[in-house]
């Protein structure tokens, strides 16, 4: 049958418990010891609370935290007339892991739970506490910080310290359990902090991981992926439209597959020294499509570097200006050439008058200007203009064999 002092059950902890999980089971618990056993529930060793406080490795949470930092409440003080077994049942009922003892020329000493072990131990419960208490209390400032509070209690192997104002007034007792529920409450609250941080961080990346790559999807422009190789590694829907490749037919290989042969070798050369020396290029390019047939794409790549800047990857953008190109210069062919005759015209002839005669100037050279009257030229024009302009409407009117018979002899 147990003793009317000792604690049972005895509590206990598997040796596969985490630091952190013991430590919140012996706030929870209000223990200061608890036995470890391993999986066949044998004794392993005692876990101590100061164990505990030694293997959080919390020294920058301790040295930036005071005494005062923790809220340590008043201490329950007794006469040094008080018998140890009332001292023991005060302490069992109020939970109390040390009493003070007041003396009568006003030092304090205290009587802690190892204490009253001892005492049960001797057998030494009708004696009383003023002779059985350690004194003079230890005390420290409670300006103090926890850190030079945790060395004091371990090089003097004490678990309890007096805690001081700036009157020299006894405020409290500071133990090895107040460290532990500090370090605990900060751990706890550093980790929800970073926890949060983390997933707020998470989600944003995530976020801008949706966005980016809806963007990609539904570009109109082509986008294509490669290593430093240059083999692809991804593209878009509009690579696809743009040059027939499918998705499939273009990862794993090489971006030479779009290469359309009109490019010098010295020109991929000053493209590839370009790109290495200054991570990105840009520029008009002939490329072949998948059925053949040649395009020009304005094109844009840019080195992806990573968080030490060492670039992994590079990023193409390019779009099909062929038919703006054919357009430019169907545009610049109608502006110097007459639209009926195909003939330079005298936006044309001013062109190459000004070039030859700034030529001349900068050889030091002369222009000679030759004109060239013909006779019934512009009879010849007109007739000409008029009969184009008959063949127009008749084209619009339909084919000859449905014209009058008049109208096929005017013709």
């Amino acid at each position: 049958m147990p003793s009317p002092v000792a604690s049972h059950p005895v509590l206990s902890l598997s040796e596969h418990t985490r630091l952190g999980d013991a430590a919140a089971y012996f706030r929870s618990e209000g223990i200061r010891h608890c036995l470890i056993v391993d999986d066949q529930g044998r004794s392993l060793g005692i876990l101590t609370q100061t164990d505990l406080v030694m293997s959080q490795g919390a020294e920058f949470f301790l040295r930036m935290r005071s005494i005062e930092s923790v809220e340590v409440s008043m201490p329950v003080v007794v006469s040094q007339d008080l018998y140890v077994n009332e001292a023991m049942r005060l302490m069992q009922t109020q939970r109390l892991s040390a009493i003070v003892v007041k003396y009568p020329e006003g030092v304090h000493g205290i009587l802690t739970e190892r204490d009253i072990v001892r005492l049960v131990a001797s057998g030494a419960l009708l004696g009383t506490v003023g002779t059985s208490a350690s004194r003079p209390l230890r005390s420290l400032r409670q300006s103090q910080s926890l850190y030079a509070a945790r060395q004091y209690l371990v090089e003097h192997r004490m678990r309890h310290v007096g805690v001081l104002d700036n009157q020299d007034s006894l405020i409290g007792v500071l133990g090895l359990a107040d460290i532990l529920n500090d370090i605990e409450y900060e751990y706890v609250h550093e980790l929800k902090t970073a926890l949060r941080e983390r997933d707020d961080a998470l989600f944003e990346s995530r976020y801008n991981l949706r966005v980016a790559d809806r963007v990609v999807e539904s570009s109109l422009d082509g986008v294509m992926v490669t290593d430093l190789r240059g083999n692809i590694e991804r593209v878009n829907p509009a690579f696809t439209r743009l040059t027939g490749y499918t998705k499939l037919e273009a990862v794993g290989r090489n971006a030479r597959l779009l290469s359309s042969g009109r490019q010098s070798p010295a020109f991929y050369r000053e493209f590839w020294k370009c790109l290495r020396e200054k991570g990105h290029w840009k520029g008009e390019i002939w490329n072949r499509k998948k059925s053949g047939e040649l395009y020009l794409e304005y094109l844009s790549i840019s080195g992806i570097c990573d968080q030490d800047g060492q670039c992994s990857h590079y990023a193409a953008i390019f779009s099909d200006i062929t038919g703006r190109r054919l357009a430019e210069e169907r545009l610049s062919y109608l502006a110097t050439h007459d639209a009926l005759t195909g003939l330079p015209n005298r936006t044309l002839f001013s062109e190459r008058l000004n070039h030859a005669m700034a030529r001349a100037q900068h050889t030091s050279k002369r222009v000679a200007v030759m004109f060239l009257d013909l006779d019934r030229f512009k009879l010849i024009n007109d007739t000409r203009r008029g009969r184009v302009r008959v063949d127009r409407t008749d084209r619009r009117m339909g084919p000859a064999r449905s014209l009058s018979p008049g109208a096929r002899m005017a013709r």
